[in-house]
């Protein structure tokens, strides 16, 4: 038998540092509290060394409210003309150019190299802009998940209730070094939970509340509607 999950962290990630939380539930002892706030606020780097601490007494899985995964058509346009191509996204993540996460100013700019937007007034076509100016270049903008749920794509930072581009984009931007560096693995890129926890004892991965919410509440209903 492998190696199980002791202690589970939830990490509330919103855009900024001031509006995060982290909550740690103790297996063993069937007990949740939330974990006080570091004197700089919520970081990546924050988080992952609660988890290591953790991690001495057994496996940690540390589930970020964040998108950790692109649209499958984006994907396959993103990594199309890479050599080598990433083998999966959390590999991909460590090749980004830095211009990657900026905010593109208009539809016209949007492209897979910059797919970050802030949705403008409808009176300037709204999120619609945006899809459209996606499908020319062949994307879709929403994962399977996020339209089964009614969620938003990843990529809209702000300019509509519930975006979560920009806590996607801190993610994304930070997690590569603790990968790097062998602190955590990412499920399910990295392998299964198991294997994760063998090899690196922290297994990062995404939290969806809206799945969840439906698990515990009415386990054949779909949630649609905001994250």
């Amino acid at each position: 038998m492998g190696p199980t999950i002791a202690t589970v962290l939830c990490a509330d990630w919103a855009g900024s540092a001031r509006g995060r939380e982290v909550f740690s539930a103790v297996v063993g002892e069937r007990s949740v509290r939330r974990i006080p706030v570091p004197a700089g606020g919520w970081d990546v780097e924050a988080a992952v060394k609660v988890a290591r601490d953790c991690s001495t007494t057994g496996g940690v899985l540390l589930g970020f409210d964040a998108p950790l995964g692109v649209p499958r058509s984006f994907w396959e346009a993103a990594t199309a003309g890479l050599d080598p191509r990433p083998r999966h996204f959390a590999e991909w993540l460590h090749g980004l150019d830095p211009r990657f996460f900026d905010t593109v100013p208009g539809r016209e700019d949007w492209s897979i190299r910059r797919p970050f937007f802030a949705v403008p007034h409808r009176a300037e076509g709204g999120l619609t802009a945006f899809v459209r100016a996606a499908a020319r270049q062949r994307v879709d903008l929403w994962r399977a998940v996020d339209r089964r749920v009614g969620g938003k794509p990843p990529f809209v930072v702000a300019g509509i209730p519930g975006s979560v581009g920009s806590a996607a984009r801190d993610l994304w931007r930070s997690l590569p070094p603790h990968r790097e560096r062998g602190e955590v693995g990412v499920w399910p890129f990295d392998g299964s939970i198991e294997a994760l926890l063998t090899n690196n004892k922290v297994a990062v991965a995404e939290i969806y509340p809206a799945l969840a919410y439906a698990r515990a509440l009415a386990p054949q209903a779909v949630p649609r509607g905001r994250k």
